[in-house]
């Protein structure tokens, strides 16, 4: 009967191992959150949820997240990207 216990306590130990290795996801609405910080500081105009939804759609943000979601990496670098071409669109006006 011990032996049962033992082998309990360590499958449940070794299932939460799993969950520290998974990469950190984003909704698209916290990274339209993130963006207009960024867009706010720079005094460039927002952008809504919706249209980060549809990015994400069209695959142009990443999905490669656990089930085809947003990885806080892939987030980061998208958002630095479109607040690069907003700055430069804003520069040739």
């Amino acid at each position: 009967m011990e032996s049962n216990a033992t082998e309990a306590n360590q499958t449940a130990q070794n299932s939460t191992k799993g969950n520290k290795m998974q990469p950190k996801t984003l909704t698209g609405y916290k990274i339209a959150q993130m963006a207009n910080k960024i867009l706010e500081m720079e005094g460039l105009a927002m952008i809504k949820p919706q249209m980060v939804y549809n990015y994400i759609k069209n695959n142009l943000i990443p999905t490669n997240g656990p089930n085809g979601t947003v990885i806080d990496t892939d987030a980061t670098k998208w958002i630095v990207k479109y607040v690069n071409a907003k700055k430069a669109r804003q520069s040739q006006s």
